[in-house]
């Protein structure tokens, strides 16, 4: 599901012929300018706290609007990416409120046409990271927060959003647009990732606390299933470590995490 809680104006363009990529910041007071191909960002802040507005423009042409809350942290150039001699812009909208909700808008230009995406972070206030899991090409880490506040239906427990696990997964640049990864796509970088949530169960032994070791044990099966590893595999996973309270609902909450990692779509293409 894509929340987008400020306001957005987008106009479809016919594409024309392409200018050169220039990267370009002018900063004049609370107003910034960034240019990734033939797309113009400008970020203007208002005055404190107050409104933090992106626009994205095309010559004359107004291609996306948001309307943020305030400035959580600027826009910025990262150079080869997603591959040598591409150059990607992101730009971060936060919507205000409690935990939510971010947006990031990724322009990115390789030299053909400029593409512009907006994904949607939901909770997540990071900053996204890079990867290089594929030679020639970087991804982009996101958090799958699918599981904030989760229950299984009909059942008697909830985590608290202290307790929900968020989820990384990867942004891949492909045919010309950013998307999520796919099942057993990097498994090798799940697997890594399976392990690292194993061995952190070893502090919550310590102290055992069922939501916290269910947020947890949904991370686990999370990373199994995105390893390679099968449904069963992972049920069996999910079975060991969940605690007594919330093991009966052990089925429906793979059910849950195998809809889930079918379901993350967290990209809108804008152009």
């Amino acid at each position: 599901m894509r929340r987008y809680i400020f306001v957005l104006a987008i106009t479809l363009l016919p594409i024309f012929l392409l200018t050169p990529l220039a990267c370009a910041g002018n900063k004049a007071a609370n107003k910034e300018t960034l240019q990734s191909g033939e797309l113009l960002l400008t970020a203007t802040e208002g005055p404190g706290n107050g409104e933090y507005v992106l626009r994205f423009t095309k010559g004359e042409n107004l291609i996306f609007k948001g309307e943020c809350a305030f400035k959580v942290r600027g826009p910025k150039i990262l150079t080869d990416t997603p591959r040598p001699s591409c150059r990607s812009l992101l730009a971060y909208c936060y919507s205000g409120g409690a935990h939510c909700c971010m947006t990031l808008l990724i322009a990115t230009d390789c030299g053909e046409t400029t593409s512009l995406n907006a994904v949607d972070l939901a909770h997540g206030d990071l900053e996204a990271s890079l990867v290089n899991l594929s030679g020639t090409s970087r991804q982009i880490k996101v958090l799958d927060w699918q599981f904030a506040y989760y229950g299984p239906d009909g059942a008697d427990v909830q985590l608290s959003f202290a307790d929900s696990p968020g989820m990384t997964r990867l942004l891949v640049y492909d045919n010309g647009r950013w998307r999520a990864d796919r099942l057993g796509e990097f498994g090798s970088f799940y697997s890594g990732l399976l392990r690292e949530s194993m061995r952190s169960f070893k502090a919550l032994r310590r102290k055992p606390d069922p939501e916290r070791v269910a947020g947890k044990a949904i991370k686990t099966a999370y990373y199994s299933l995105m390893s390679g590893k099968s449904p069963e595999e992972t049920a069996a996973i999910l079975n060991r470590l969940l605690l007594d309270a919330w093991k009966p609902e052990s089925e429906r909450i793979l059910k849950d995490i195998v809809a889930a990692v079918a379901a993350f779509d967290p990209v809108e293409v804008i152009r």
